[in-house]
């Protein structure tokens, strides 16, 4: 019995550490890549731009800071999308490690779960990637065309995989998440009738 709760315990801290790597390593690589192409002739003048550019969640955020109207968005997806995972899975590994079968940890998983956004930040990037899939728009002296792709990023699948392991610890309610009290339970002194 002693050997089960310490392998528990090594599988709990251990889950705790890789769900942290993962929402940091999510978080910092390349999450969606923009290509943007334009050509343009104007009177025997030809320019073209062939650009590629990666944005991480972190970048998204710094770019969104730059622009004065994109401060409230970029504070709400930093605190909502980086702030809230890191704080969450960093809690919940110190809380293991300092005190395993704390309640605490509950509490503070049921505290900030909610409030993890990072799986609203992946399906609309899904849903932007399959609606702007190749828009073209024909201009009198040439195009343009812009395409949004998350395919073969190692940071939409490293934050794919932290949100599912997010939900595995949810659905399957780690017995860590479901602690029991120890030792006797406290009365309270005042009656539990009701009062009439």
């Amino acid at each position: 019995k002693v050997l089960l709760r310490c392998l528990r315990y090594l599988l709990l801290v251990v889950l705790g550490v890789v769900q942290v790597g993962l929402v940091a390593a999510g978080l910092a690589l390349p999450l969606v890549r923009l290509y943007d192409r334009v050509h343009v002739d104007v009177r025997g003048v030809s320019y073209a731009s062939d650009q590629q550019t990666e944005y991480s969640v972190v970048k998204m955020v710094q770019d969104l800071f730059h622009e004065p109207a994109g401060r409230v968005l970029g504070t709400l997806t930093l605190a909502l999308v980086v702030v809230v995972p890191l704080l969450k899975w960093a809690g919940i590994l110190v809380l293991w490690v300092v005190a395993p079968g704390c309640r605490m940890a509950k509490a503070w998983f049921a505290l900030l779960h909610p409030l993890d956004t990072r799986d609203v930040l992946l399906v609309t990037l899904l849903v932007l990637c399959l609606r702007i899939r190749t828009t073209t728009e024909g201009l009198s002296q040439g195009y343009a065309s812009m395409k949004l792709a998350v395919g073969d990023l190692p940071g939409f699948y490293l934050t794919l995989a932290g949100l599912v392991l997010d939900y595995l610890v949810l659905a399957v309610g780690l017995p860590i998440l479901r602690s029991r009290p120890r030792g006797p339970r406290s009365y309270s002194p005042l009656p539990t009738a009701p009062v009439p």
